[in-house]
This record gives structure tokens, C-alpha cells and sequence, in this order.
């Protein structure tokens, strides 16, 4: 079962990853809609922050499929507000609202989405369709110039996505 990328809410971490990497504006082809939380613009754009004005630009160039939600009070932040950061908590919120799944790596947030009922996809799986779609030619080179800039993925996760890109 392939896993749908047309339409991802996406944390921080992920969207400043894909920054490093160069993908951004390879992303269309990836996918058709970008949520992003307020917080998460926020966190991502903020002043020294690493991408922070490529980040800002590329949401200001692609406003007609990179949405920027707005500020929510709902009972599920102030549940979870507590344990994670404030795009964590808002993209939840907001892939649960609009029934679409959650781009987020960090193993504690991913957790707690699953329990939440959200599906939940990882940069690992963004980048092996860009390798499905010729935009990389390669995933391993990707992960481990991810490691470099001290992206974590466990060893396991990065072997099975190399195992997905038949990489070794």
C-alpha cells in the first residue's frame, strides 16, 4: 500500500530539512497541498533560525498550495501543549481537522499522533517519492547528508527506507 502524499500538514522539522536538502522547490511535484501551522511558519521563519528566509519566501512564492493555518484554541493543545512544542501540537491538530496526514519525524510527537488516530508519514517517505519521481536519483546520499546536519533518524528507520529505495 503506498502511503498518499498529495496532501501533508507539516512540523518544523521536516519542512527545515527539505530546506537543507534543496527540495523545496521540488515539492509541488511531490505534493499538491502544504499546511502549515502558524507556529510551524513561525519556528521555521524565525530570524537565525537555519533556512529561515528561504523558508519565508518560498511559502510567500506558493501561496495557491502552501497554506499557512491560523492560531487554534481547542482542547486537544491544552492537552498536549504541555509535552510538545507548539507546531508539534498545532500540526496535529490541524491534520486532524482536515483529515490529512502529518509530516513529522520526532518519535515521542509521532507516537502520540498515532494514538490520536492521525496517519503519520516521515521525511523518509517524501523522499523516496522524489526518488519514484527523478527529482533525487538517490535516498541514501540524502539521509546521510541528513546525519551531517544532525537530522536524527534512528539506524533502523534509515535502513528501511534504504531497503524501500533498493539502496544498500
Amino acid at each position: 500500500m503506498q502511503t498518499r502524499l498529495d496532501i501533508l500538514v507539516s512540523d518544523t522539522g521536516p519542512l527545515v530539512a527539505l530546506a537543507k536538502l534543496h527540495l523545496l522547490l521540488q515539492l509541488h511535484r511531490v505534493i499538491s497541498r502544504l499546511y502549515l501551522p502558524r507556529a510551524v511558519f513561525v519556528e521555521a521563519t524565525q530570524a537565525g533560525k537555519p533556512c529561515a528566509q528561504e523558508l519565508a519566501q518560498f511559502v510567500q512564492a506558493n501561496p495557491d498550495w502552501v497554506i499557512c493555518q491560523t492560531e487554534i484554541e481547542h482542547v486537544l493543545i491544552d492537552a498536549l501543549s504541555g509535552r510538545f512544542g507548539a507546531g508539534e501540537v498545532q500540526a496535529m491538530y490541524w491534520a486532524g481537522e482536515l483529515k490529512v496526514a502529518l509530516l513529522l519525524d520526532e518519535r515521542r510527537a509521532r507516537a502520540a499522533a498515532k494514538e490520536l488516530g492521525l496517519q503519520v508519514v516521515g521525511l523518509g517517505a517524501v523522499l523516496l517519492r522524489c526518488k519514484q519521481l527523478g527529482i533525487l536519483p538517490f535516498v541514501l546520499p540524502a539521509l546521510k547528508e541528513l546525519e551531517k546536519m544532525e537530522y536524527f533518524l534512528s539506524p533502523q528507520v534509515i535502513k528501511a527506507i534504504a531497503a524501500m529505495a533498493d539502496e544498500q
